[in-house]
């Protein structure tokens, strides 16, 4: 009896101690889950997990997707999350429905493009400008989250554009751009500009013309639109012409020929006469002292060269700053010096001392033989660097032909003037164009009843 009641006494200590529990149980349908801390994960498909009773339990609905969450049955209910405090054993169902499609359509007023990504990106076709969104969206964006079906309208409006014109005129030549392009005339002489365009035209004439004047839709030197209407602009060229300044004659000389002009400055050589002799012309005519002699070029230096009489021979002469010199010669009796560089090289022909005539250079070494195209030994050669052209491609000379006689001529852009027609100022008669410099300035032979003269005919 003693040992039973001993067995009865720790039995009931030992229940003292017991805590009571209550089981939850957590069933889940659809795309989603169930979370809680009192879970080792989220809970799909049927969980349960037991909890001392009374304790608080918290359990939150997991959205998955574009699912929605329908709502708790069971110990819990709503959408929201449910706490609980089980006394006893409870279940908890959670009813989760798949999401349904939803329909965005997108409508276009005008031409263009919409792109979803970026979001609610809109873009204008050439010739439009984009207005803006109007429907499920507004403004010049468009941020969409679809809880239903949307519709969205782009709306886009053509830019009004004109028409350009450009007319040239006048009896010189010339072209005419645009910027923007479009413009290219002659070729292209009407296009059509977005209202609002900035357009500016370039006349730009060619070498035998100037430009004069912009008349209509723009007025003076330059053209410069903002179009809000078609423009028709007419572009005058003129023929270029010249103004004559007669150079004269040294004192005691009653005829002047000029042969050439530096190219980078109004610096002249040429004959004169009485008896042939030389002049260099600087802004006033000045002899260089060679008796009998045939001036050939001048540089920008002032450095004229040329052949002079030299004991009923001819050699070639170089004349810097009031000082001649004879240049030696390949060893012949004769030589002649035709054109000379910026840099004071002067190149002509030259006698050997066999009598063959060779093409020659002068440097600050002495002549030099420039070789031949035939025989090396026999071979005759010349060399001759007029200042006929300048780097603009204005070139001149002279024609005879049966229509006439002998005419100074100017030639570019694929034309040839005759400069007899081009020139104010003067009663001679050019008969040859001698050298042109970089400013388009030319030097010509002219004969008026007998006499000659060197003529500057200046561009205007």
């Amino acid at each position: 009896m003693r040992g039973w009641m001993l067995l009865l006494a720790t039995f009931a200590t030992a229940c003292g101690h017991y805590t009571a529990k209550a089981t939850v149980t957590v069933a889940v349908s659809g795309p989603g889950a169930v979370r809680s801390p009192a879970l080792q994960g989220d809970c799909r498909g049927t969980c349960w997990f037991s909890v001392p009773r009374d304790t608080p339990v918290h359990l939150e609905p997991v959205i998955e997707g574009e699912a929605t969450f329908a709502g708790w049955s069971g110990a819990c209910s709503g959408t929201a999350a449910c706490d609980l405090a089980p006394g006893v054993d409870v279940s908890v169902a959670a009813t989760f429905m798949a999401g349904q499609p939803r329909r965005l359509q997108v409508s276009l007023n005008g031409a263009g493009t919409v792109r979803s990504d970026p979001a609610g990106t809109a873009t204008p076709a050439a010739g439009f400008s984009f207005n803006g969104f109007a429907g499920a969206c507004s403004g010049t964006s468009c941020p969409l989250r679809l809880s239903t079906s949307a519709r969205v309208v782009a709306a886009f409006q053509a830019i009004p554009a004109f028409k350009v014109v450009v007319v040239p005129g006048g009896d010189g030549h010339g072209r005419v751009a645009s910027a923007p392009a479009g413009i290219d005339c002659p070729g292209t002489c009407t296009a059509t500009f977005a209202e609002g365009t900035a357009l500016t035209l370039s006349a730009a004439p060619d070498a035998l013309s100037r430009f004069v004047r912009y008349e209509g839709s723009c007025s003076g030197g330059q053209c410069a639109l903002a179009l809000r209407g078609d423009a028709a602009i007419s572009v005058e060229f003129a023929q270029r012409r010249y103004l004559a300044t007669d150079l004269g004659a040294p004192a005691g000389g009653w005829w002047s020929d000029a042969i050439g002009i530096s190219p980078h400055g109004t610096l002249v050589a040429g004959a004169w006469g009485g008896v042939q002799q030389i002049f260099f012309w600087d802004g006033s005519m000045h002899d260089i002292g060679i008796a009998t002699g045939n001036p050939s070029g001048v540089n920008e230096a002032g450095t004229v060269v040329g052949t002079a009489l030299v004991a009923n021979q001819w050699h070639a002469f170089r004349w810097d700053s009031g000082k001649t010199s004879d240049l030696a010669s390949l060893g012949g009796a004769i030589s002649w010096a035709t054109g000379v560089n910026r840099a004071g090289v002067v190149v002509g022909w030259s006698a050997r001392g066999d009598g063959v005539v060779r093409a020659t250079s002068w440097t600050a070494k002495g002549p030099v033989d420039l070789g031949s195209l035939g025989d090396p030994w026999n071979g005759c050669s010349y060399a001759h660097a007029m200042v006929a052209v300048n780097g603009a491609g204005v070139a001149v000379g002279y024609v005879f032909d049966s229509g006439g006689p002998q005419r100074g001529v100017v030639y570019a852009a694929g034309r040839m003037l005759d400069l007899n027609t081009l020139v104010d100022g003067t009663l001679y008669t050019i008969t040859m164009a001698t050298g042109i410099d970089e400013a388009g300035n030319i030097v010509v032979q002219a004969q008026d009843r007998g006499y000659r003269r060197a003529l500057l005919l200046r561009p205007q």
